[in-house]
């Protein structure tokens, strides 16, 4: 046998507020157990872990990848990264920002960017936001501004 809770979990969550005077019981059913159930959670279980491994195995070898130049990644790189990370080029690149936002330094407004873009040499170039205390906010980098200089001044 295996024991669930029905209800929703918002029903739950009004039956936990102080300011709620209707109470909703989660009801506890029981459901006969023919195995396929089990079987259907722990293949759920398994994926998710899967995929959970997988992400994090795909993010240090883009962290690998990025240890010669933290903005940039030649192409003789990307191509054996998409190749045993199987992504596409565009997955890779949306994979890539919120690894290259920890780098941003938004110190005003606490609001980290980063930005990622393929030139025509198959290079990945990255930027991030920078924010200068003292300064007005008009006197920050953007993401996108660093990315084309960072791109200008790599050829």
């Amino acid at each position: 046998m295996i024991y669930g809770i029905t209800g929703s979990p918002s029903e739950i969550f009004l039956q936990d507020t102080p300011n709620t005077k209707e109470k909703v019981e989660p009801k506890i059913e029981t459901i006969e157990d023919s195995g396929s159930q089990t079987n259907e959670m722990q293949k759920s279980i398994n994926q998710q872990e899967t995929q959970r491994l997988e992400k994090k195995l795909v993010t240090q070898m883009i962290l690998e990848a990025l240890k010669e130049n933290p903005f940039m990644i030649s192409a003789d790189k990307v191509g054996p990264l998409l190749k045993l990370t199987n992504l596409t080029i565009n997955e890779l690149l949306q994979q890539l920002i919120p690894i290259i936002k920890e780098s941003a330094l938004p110190p005003i407004s606490q609001y980290k960017v980063g930005a990622a873009g393929l030139g025509a040499s198959r290079n990945i170039y990255l930027g991030v936001n920078l924010e200068f205390p003292g300064f007005q906010l008009n006197q920050t980098v953007h993401g996108e501004q660093f990315l084309v200089t960072n791109v200008r001044n790599h050829g």
